[in-house]
């Protein structure tokens, strides 16, 4: 993975394509104009973006980037701190993956949802602060929360 920034955007080229954060990393939306596999070096000059990837080099005007507005952005968790539930809203009707990890990076849960809320159980979690992704496709979105 390679990252790089351009005034307040930040692009990430991972195994799957290029994202794009405009709210410093909460939210990542797809970017990748049709180019996945970003394996190597990621940078920008000027109005380009550059990405050494799996099937070579590849140079994009920055204007041309398809840049969508993030659906998962408008997440809701609650309650936070949380015991025994945790809800989650979004305003997405796609598939999206959920994973729940630690504070050492240790994944405590993972699940698929379909649906624009979910509540998870949490009884089980140890007390302390976990970090929630919750991606679908085109779009990631990271949130901590307090297990009390």
């Amino acid at each position: 993975m390679s990252l790089t920034i351009q005034n307040n955007n930040i692009f990430a080229g991972t195994d799957t394509g290029v994202f794009m954060s405009t709210i410093n990393g909460s939210s990542w939306t797809s970017s990748n104009a049709g180019h996945p596999y970003i394996l190597g070096a990621l940078t920008i000059n000027v109005n380009y973006i550059f990405a050494g990837s799996t099937l070579g080099v590849w140079r994009l005007p920055l204007s041309k980037l398809s840049i969508k507005e993030n659906t998962l952005n408008n997440i809701s968790i609650y309650p936070n701190p949380t015991k025994d539930n945790l809800t989650i809203e979004t305003n997405s009707n796609t598939e999206q993956r959920l994973e729940i990890t630690n504070l050492i990076g240790q994944t405590v849960y993972t699940s698929i949802i379909n649906k624009k809320k979910a509540t998870i159980n949490t009884s089980s979690f140890a007390n302390g602060v976990y970090i929630l992704k919750l991606s679908s496709v085109k779009e990631m979105v990271v949130r901590k929360f307090v297990k009390e």
